[in-house]
C-alpha cells in the first residue's frame, strides 16, 4: 500500500508582498477608480486611502451582485436580504464621512437627506 503524499506550497517574498491578497489587486491604485452607475462617487468624500479601498471593494461587490437582482429576489431571498442590509450599512458608513469642499455631490446629498 502506497503512503499518502503531503504537498505543501510556500509563498516567497517579503511580509508586505505576502500580505497582499490577489483579490485586492484591482483596488490598490485609487487613481484607477471609476464610480459605478447608481453609486456615489467615492472621490467626492474625505476618506483615508484605507477606507477608500474598503468602500470601493464593497461598492464593487454590491454592483456585481445587483446584476443578479431578479434571480436573488425570487430564488434566494435570504441572500437578497443580506445584500440589502450590506448596502444600508455601506451607505451609513459612507455618509458618515464629510464631503470634500469642492464636491459636486454636496448639493445632491443634502437634498436627499
Amino acid at each position: 500500500m502506497e503512503k499518502p503524499k503531503v504537498v505543501m506550497y510556500c509563498r516567497v517574498g517579503t511580509e508586505e508582498q505576502i500580505d497582499v491578497k490577489q483579490e485586492d489587486e484591482p483596488f490598490r491604485d485609487i487613481n484607477k477608480y471609476k464610480p459605478y452607475k447608481g453609486f456615489y462617487d467615492l472621490r467626492e468624500f474625505d476618506l483615508s486611502n484605507e477606507m477608500f479601498r474598503k468602500l470601493w471593494k464593497i461598492q464593487d461587490y454590491l454592483f456585481e451582485s445587483s446584476k443578479q437582482k431578479d434571480y436573488l429576489k425570487n430564488r434566494n431571498p435570504i441572500q437578497w436580504n443580506n445584500l440589502r442590509n450590506m448596502s444600508a450599512e455601506y451607505q451609513r458608513i459612507l455618509l458618515s464621512h464629510k464631503l470634500k469642499e469642492n464636491s459636486k455631490q454636496k448639493e445632491e446629498i443634502e437634498l436627499e437627506m
